[in-house]
């Protein structure tokens, strides 16, 4: 076994992939209903809080042209946030 420490937004997206082989969903670990939004509403406010993490735009940037990125996001959105955050042409 090994032994991972995160905070913040890493421990977040960790929790969140791990609850998948649980079974568990983000519904259940919501606060309340009002923290869910339609796909249309999310779409418009894809880019209001959505921010790279430092050195990201670098990376991306930097050879060799081919990267992945891992996100908890639907690809058609990662790639509308990769877009309007400029780390994808």
């Amino acid at each position: 076994m090994r032994r991972i420490e995160a905070s913040d937004a890493f421990s977040e997206l960790l929790q969140h992939e791990l609850d998948h082989l649980d079974g568990v969903l983000a519904i259940d670990r919501a606060i309340d209903a009002n923290s869910f939004c339609t796909r249309e509403e999310y779409q418009r406010r894809l880019l209001d809080k959505t921010r790279l993490y430092d050195g990201v735009a670098e990376i991306l940037k930097a050879p060799p042209g081919l990267r992945a990125v891992l996100t908890n996001k639907p690809g058609g959105f990662a790639r509308q946030i990769l877009r309007g955050l400029g780390a994808k042409s």
